[in-house]
C-alpha cells in the first residue's frame, strides 16, 4: 500500500497515485533478478520504485511486525507501521540460522603485530552483556549515546548494543582537534533558527526527538591514529568541559593490549582526574562485575527510528550531522552489498577506513553484518617505522593472509601505493587468488589510477559514487562490464544504481521567472535525486528546527522536487554518467567561467604529475588568475617547461584564451582523513585570506608547508 495524504504536494501525489494504479501490472512485468541482472533491476526500480523497494525489504530484512505502507509521501517515510531491530538483523538472525561460529570481525594492529578476532556468537554474547549494562545505567529507546573510541571490537559492541536497546549512537571519528570535537558536541546544543525559505517540496517529519541532548559517552583511554598515540578519554573530557552540554555519565574502556609509549597526538598526559564531577564507569567493571544477566531480548523500533547520527567529513568548517533511519538503511545496505559490492555470505572484506566514516558504518560495520560477511579492519599505521615500502608490503600481505574477497580504496590510497610500487613488483609477491573485486571511490577517480589497478590486480574494479547523505552507492561502474558499458571513457562513474531516480538539472530564466529543467544527454548540470528519495537516504539533520529549515536549505530549496548533491556531471547517449566537479568549483577568468575540475583532469594527463588542484588567485584585471597547485612524482622537473606543457594541453583541449598563470609545487595537498582535498583551505592561503582549519584535517604539518610555499609564491610574483 502507498499512502498519499499530502494535499500540499499535488504533483507528488499524482505521480504516486499513478504508480499505485500501475503497481499490479508492474509487479507482473518485473521482479528482483537472481542472479543479479543490472538492467532488469534498474528498470524495475525506475518504473515501479515502490514495488522494487517493497520486494527488497521483504527479501532482505527481518521484520518482527511487517509494515503497513510501503511509502508515505506526506513525510517521505518508507515502510511505515513496521517494527524491527537492527541488532537482530546483524547478529541474531545469523546465529539462529547456524552461522554463530563464523568470524564476524578481525581487528588488526599491524604496527604492534596484534590481531584479535571474534565470531558472530561471541560478539552476540558481548553485545547482550553490554546492552544490559547500558540499560542498568538508564539508557533506553530514543536516547542518544556518543561513541568516541579507537577502531576496535569494543566500538562495534557499543554501537550494536545501542541498536539492541533502541538507543541512537553517534560514532565520532577519532582525531579531531579539541575545538573541532567541541563544535561537534555543540551540535546537541540549542536549535538553530535559520531564515526560512518556503518550499513545497515534501520534508520528513520523524517522530523521534532529534533535538535532545546525549545521555552517555563511551570512550577509550587511548588508541592509534596514523603513527600517533591518541588519548580519546582526555580529549573528550576537555572538549566536553568546553562545550555547552551538561553530560556527566561516561563509560571508559581501559585497554591494555599494548604499551602506549610512543608519539603522542594530544600530549603524553593520559590524565583521568575527575575535577568536574563526571560519573566515570569502567567498561570491565560493568560487564564483569557481579552476576550481570545478558539482555537476550531486544527493543522493537519503528522503521524510521534513527539508528545513528553521523557527522559529514567536514571539508567545510562546520560538519553536518545527518540522521539515518533503521529500516531503509538495512534494506538499502543488504541490496547494495550483495549486488553492487558483490559480497556474498561468508566473504571477507578488508577496510582501511575508520569505522566513524560513512564507508565504515555502511559497509564495514552494518553492511557486512547484515549480509553475514567477515570484516577485517585496521587500527593505526600499516608499518611501525613509517616505511612506505613496508606499508605497501603489509597491505598486500593482509589481503593474502585473510583470503580477502573485496576491499575498498580511494584514489589517494592507490596513488600512494603507485608511487612506491609503480610496476606492481611488490604486489606480485603475494597470492591474491581469493580477491574478486576492488571498489574505489570517495573522490574523483582518474584514468591513471584505474589503469594502475587494472594492470596490477588483473580483476574487476568497481567505481562507486555516493555521499555520506546517501548511505549507499548512487552510481557505479564495473570494469567487468556487467553493466554493458560500451565505448565509454575509463573515468566514467558508471550507471545509476537500481532504486534511484537520478537526473541532471539546470535553472533557466524566462520573463524573470526561474524554473528547473532536466538536462538532456551530454548537457552538464547538477546531479540530483528526484523525489521520492530511496530508503536509507538522509531525511533530516540533527539539531534542525521542527520544520527542517536547515535540511531544506542544504538539500531541497535550490531545485524544487529534487535532492541536491552539489556535484556537477552529465550522462551520455548510453546513460553512462560522468562526474565533473563540485557545483561551486569554478573560477571567473575575465568573462569566462572556468571549471577547475576540467582543468585538473587535463593536467593529470601530463606525465609525472601525481595530484593537481586548480584554484583562482584574486586579480584586479581578470577577476581571478588561474593557479595550478601540483604534487609531482619526479621533483626534478623544470617548472617553466612544465607550465608551458600545461598551457599547451589546456589551449588545445579547451580555449586558446585560457592561461594558467601560476604553477605552485607543494609536497602534498591538504586533505581530510578520508582523503578528500580541502580546496577551500588552499584558496584562502594563496589568496592571503583568513582560514579555518577543518577539524578533520589529515595532518597539521601541511599548513606550515603551505604557508612556506605561499611565502615563496608571494615573493616571486610580487603579490
Amino acid at each position: 500500500m502507498i499512502d498519499n495524504n499530502n494535499n500540499n504536494n499535488n504533483n507528488n501525489n499524482n505521480n504516486n497515485n499513478n504508480n499505485n494504479k500501475n503497481n499490479n501490472n508492474n509487479k507482473q512485468q518485473y521482479k528482483l533478478s537472481e542472479p543479479f541482472n543490472y538492467e532488469n533491476d534498474y528498470q524495475y526500480g525506475l518504473n515501479d520504485q515502490f514495488s522494487f523497494w517493497n520486494d527488497v525489504a521483504k527479501k532482505y530484512v527481518h521484520w518482527d511486525k511487517e509494515y503497513e505502507n510501503i511509502y508515505n509521501s506526506n513525510n517521505n517515510e518508507w515502510f511505515s507501521g513496521g517494527l524491527l531491530n537492527a541488532c537482530y538483523n546483524a547478529l541474531d538472525k545469523h546465529i539462529v540460522n547456524g552461522g554463530g561460529e563464523e568470524i564476524a570481525f578481525v581487528h588488526e594492529i599491524p604496527s604492534k603485530q596484534i590481531s584479535t578476532q571474534i565470531t558472530y556468537k561471541q560478539l552476540f554474547d558481548k553485545v547482550c552483556k553490554f546492552s544490559r549494562s547500558l540499560k542498568n545505567l538508564g539508557i533506553k529507546k530514543g536516547d542518544i549515546v556518543i561513541i568516541y573510541m579507537h577502531n576496535s571490537i569494543e566500538l562495534i559492541i557499543s554501537a550494536l548494543s545501542c541498536c539492541r536497546i533502541g538507543a541512537t549512537h553517534n560514532i565520532i571519528f577519532g582525531g579531531y582537534t579539541q575545538k573541532g570535537l567541541t563544535d561537534l558536541l555543540n551540535i546537541y546544543s540549542p536549535t538553530p533558527t535559520p531564515t526560512p525559505t518556503p518550499t513545497p517540496t515534501p520534508t520528513p517529519t520523524p517522530t523521534p526527538n532529534f533535538n535532545q541532548s546525549p545521555k552517555l559517552i563511551i570512550t577509550s583511554n587511548y588508541g592509534l591514529l596514523n603513527n600517533d598515540i591518541y588519548y580519546f578519554y582526555k580529549e573528550i573530557i576537555e572538549s566536553l568541559i568546553n562545550s555547552n552540554l551538561n553530560l556527566k555519565n561516561i563509560i571508559l574502556f581501559n585497554r591494555n593490549d599494548y604499551n602506549n609509549n610512543g608519539n603522542n597526538k594530544n600530549n603524553n598526559n593520559n590524565n583521568q582526574n575527575n575535577n568536574h564531577n563526571f560519573n566515570i564507569f569502567d567498561w570491565n567493571d560493568l560487564v564483569n562485575g557481579g552476576d550481570i544477566e545478558p539482555l537476550l531480548e531486544y527493543e522493537l523500533v519503528e522503521s524510521n527510528h534513527p539508528i545513528y547520527v553521523m557527522n559529514t567529513s567536514g571539508t567545510t568548517s562546520k560538519p553536518k550531522a545527518i540522521v539515518r533511519e533503521t529500516a531503509g538503511h538495512i534494506a538499502s545496505l543488504c541490496y547494495s552489498v550483495k549486488n553492487i559490492f558483490k559480497l556474498n555470505k561468508g566473504d571477507t572484506y578488508l577496510s582501511l577506513s575508520s569505522i566513524g566514516w560513512v564507508s565504515g558504518h555502511s559497509t564495514l560495520l552494518y553492511g557486512c553484518l547484515f549480509s553475514g560477511c567477515k570484516s577485517v579492519f585496521i587500527e593505526g599505521p600499516l608499518n611501525e617505522n613509517d616505511n612506505d615500502t613496508e606499508k605497501v608490503r603489509m597491505f598486500w600481505s593482509l589481503i593474502e593472509k585473510y583470503n580477502v574477497n573485496v576491499f575498498p580504496t580511494t584514489p589517494h590510497q592507490m596513488n600512494l601505493i603507485k608511487m612506491v610500487d609503480p610496476n606492481g613488483e611488490i604486489r606480485f609477491q603475494f597470492n591474491l587468488k581469493h580477491l574478486k573485486h576492488v571498489s574505489i571511490g570517495s573522490e574523483k577517480v582518474y584514468e591513471k589510477t584505474i589503469n594502475y589497478l587494472t594492470n596490477t590486480l588483473k580483476l574487476s574494479i568497481i567505481i562507486d559514487y555516493w555521499q555520506t547523505e546517501s548511505g549507499f552507492p548512487m552510481i557505479y561502474n564495473s570494469t567487468e562490464n556487467d553493466l554493458n558499458l560500451k565505448n565509454c571513457s575509463v573515468d566514467a562513474i558508471g550507471k545509476v544504481a537500481p532504486g534511484y531516480n537520478i537526473k541532471i538539472v539546470s535553472k533557466i530564466n524566462n520573463n524573470n521567472q526561474t524554473s528547473v529543467i532536466e538536462n538532456k544527454e551530454n548537457e552538464k548540470g547538477e546531479i540530483v535525486i528526484k523525489f521520492p528519495l530511496p530508503p536509507g537516504l538522509c531525511n533530516c539533520l540533527f539539531g534542525d528546527t521542527n520544520d527542517r529549515l536547515l535540511y531544506k536549505q542544504h538539500y531541497l530549496n535550490e531545485f524544487e522536487g529534487y535532492f541536491r548533491t552539489k556535484d556537477i556531471g552529465y550522462f551520455d547517449e548510453n546513460k553512462v554518467w560522468y562526474f565533473s566537479s563540485r557545483s561551486d568549483d569554478s573560477i571567473s577568468y575575465g568573462s569566462v567561467i572556468v571549471n577547475s575540475g576540467v582543468l585538473e583532469n587535463l593536467i593529470l594527463k601530463i606525465q609525472n604529475i601525481s595530484e593537481s588542484c586548480v584554484i583562482g588567485i584574486d586579480d584586479e584585471i581578470h577577476g581571478q588568475e588561474i593557479a595550478a597547485i601540483l604534487v609531482l612524482e619526479n621533483k626534478n622537473i623544470d617548472t617553466i617547461s612544465l607550465k608551458n606543457e600545461i598551457n599547451n594541453i589546456v589551449k588545445t583541449n579547451l580555449f586558446t584564451c585560457i592561461n594558467i598563470k601560476y604553477i605552485i609545487i607543494v609536497k602534498r595537498l591538504p586533505k581530510t582523513r578520508t582523503g578528500k582535498r580541502i580546496k577551500s583551505l588552499l584558496t584562502s592561503i594563496f589568496n592571503n585570506k583568513s582560514y579555518i582549519i577543518p577539524p578533520t584535517l589529515q595532518d597539521d604539518i601541511v599548513i606550515d608547508e603551505l604557508l612556506i610555499e605561499y611565502s615563496k609564491f608571494k615573493n616571486s610574483n610580487d603579490i
